[in-house]
């Protein structure tokens, strides 16, 4: 899940990146996919904005499945990889977790991404990176 859509400081929902349901064991490549995975697409800050907060959250959780396989409901449909936006917006995986009576969430990992600046610094590093000999 993608939670800063279209910018972190000013989230209007979520975009739902890839849902994965009904895996067997520790066995992800053998679940069901409901949503096939799009990398996330954050875009660049509107030129001017200098409050504009670019970082994006990407967060994968991972829900225990107490009840069996799941029937899936009406607003359950299937996602495309090819379906960039549209119905990926606003989908909340809390939601799904919710109406689908799943249990605790028993796996979190998040990552930030950004849009490459459009003035050829893509790759340098952000003012709040810290190398690992600099924090010693």
């Amino acid at each position: 899940v993608d939670p800063d859509v279209p910018f972190r400081d000013r989230r209007e929902g979520e975009r739902l990146l890839w849902l994965v349901y009904d895996i067997p064991g520790n066995a992800t490549a053998l679940g069901k996919t409901l949503v096939e995975y799009t990398a996330p697409t954050p875009q660049p800050c509107p030129t001017g904005d200098k409050y504009c907060l670019q970082e994006h959250r990407v967060t994968f959780a991972l829900w225990e499945q107490l009840h069996g396989p799941l029937d899936l409901h009406a607003e359950d449909a299937r996602i495309s990889a090819g379906e960039l936006d549209g119905r990926r917006l606003h989908r909340s995986a809390r939601d799904f977790a919710t109406r689908h009576q799943l249990g605790m969430q028993i796996g979190l990992n998040f990552f930030e991404t950004w849009a490459p600046p459009r003035d050829g610094s893509f790759g340098a590093q952000p003012w709040w990176h810290v190398r690992d000999e600099a924090s010693l």
